[in-house]
């Protein structure tokens, strides 16, 4: 904490305004192998599902591979192994050329323009060019200001301001604050987008209502653990226990509600902190790592999950930039008369 400031603005209302800074150190050689990795990804993605298989004959016979030698049994393992033994052979760059004019040509039309523009300027760089690909490689510093406003009818107010400085990464998964919750608030309700799990890129199929689940309820059984449950548009959520008492917050300047401007948030909560997510490789393990307390995440915004398994990355329009950036959270008591 760089510093901190108290006073009381009119009667029944007290501020208190708090300064700091935080660092990030990136390793470079990390976060090079990662995107690597992605590259790779978004290239096996376009051999699976946008060739069929006699198409990706003709493209290994095109590159000098006999596509029967691959090892796998079906196409997908086969477009694994071809990734695989163009690496080994340093030879990336030439299936980029490749899909690239399938891009242009016969498959015009089929591929993301954002896909198409990268692999337009990849293509003509060699592979050790590729792997080691400009991006951050210091520190990331981030100066924030924290308002909180207490009134007298136990609301509290919290404007945060952030500038981020430094060495930046391209761009940042969310933008928000992250709450502990004692135990025994186990039921959220939400007015946004539901009933099931949405991000800014996978919200359509989600309707706007008020939803009531258990936190339990909010961590979807994927093999490998991660984070989920997420809700996006959400206009305002209560975490209450058994009695019906708890915690209210919305969003935005005017706190009203009402999903217009920068009301609406995204809000998870789960028993696990996103450590815990990461830490667990099989979804039974997570019964042992059950935290009693609710871990509540409440973002101004969030990155895209993007497709990068099966085509390409966050799109443009969702990706989340680090830039300077403002934003107003609500919380209020909830008391069961």
């Amino acid at each position: 904490m760089d510093g901190a400031e108290i006073s009381q603005v009119e009667a029944g209302t007290v501020q208190f305004r708090v300064r700091s800074h935080s660092t990030a150190t990136i390793d470079p050689n990390v976060a090079a192998a990662g995107r690597w990795q992605e590259t790779l990804g978004q290239l096996g993605g376009f051999l699976k599902y946008l060739l069929d298989a006699e198409q990706m004959q003709n493209l290994s016979h095109s590159l000098g591979y006999n596509y029967v030698d691959l090892a796998g049994g079906d196409q997908h393992a086969k477009a694994d192994a071809l990734i695989e033994t163009l690496e080994a052979d340093w030879r990336i760059p030439s299936l980029m050329q490749k899909l690239y004019d399938l891009s242009v040509g016969p498959f015009s039309g089929k591929v993301p323009p954002e896909a198409i523009e990268q692999l337009r300027h990849s293509k003509d760089k060699s592979q050790a060019d590729l792997k080691s690909a400009s991006g951050p490689t210091g520190a990331a510093r981030y100066d924030t200001e924290y308002l909180y406003t207490v009134h007298v009818n136990g609301e509290l107010t919290v404007d945060v301001h952030v500038l981020p400085g430094g060495d930046q990464p391209p761009f940042l998964p969310r933008i928000g604050l992250n709450l502990e919750l004692p135990a025994g608030y186990e039921t959220l309700e939400w007015y946004g987008r539901g009933p099931h799990e949405s991000y800014a890129d996978r919200k359509a199929g989600a309707p706007v209502g008020l939803y009531r689940q258990s936190v339990d309820e909010q961590i979807y059984p994927y093999v490998k653990p991660q984070e989920s449950g997420n809700h996006t548009d959400v206009r305002w959520a209560t975490l209450t226990d058994a009695d019906g008492n708890g915690l209210r917050v919305s969003g935005g300047g005017s706190g009203s509600g009402n999903g217009s401007g920068d009301d609406l948030l995204q809000l998870s909560a789960a028993h696990y902190t996103a450590a815990d997510l990461t830490a667990a490789e099989h979804i039974h393990e997570l019964r042992r790592m059950r935290r009693p307390e609710v871990v509540l995440n409440v973002d101004y915004r969030q990155g895209g999950l993007g497709n990068g398994s099966c085509g390409p990355g966050v799109l443009p329009d969702y990706q989340l930039t680090p830039e300077e950036f403002g934003f107003q959270i609500k919380f209020a008591p909830v008391t069961n008369p």
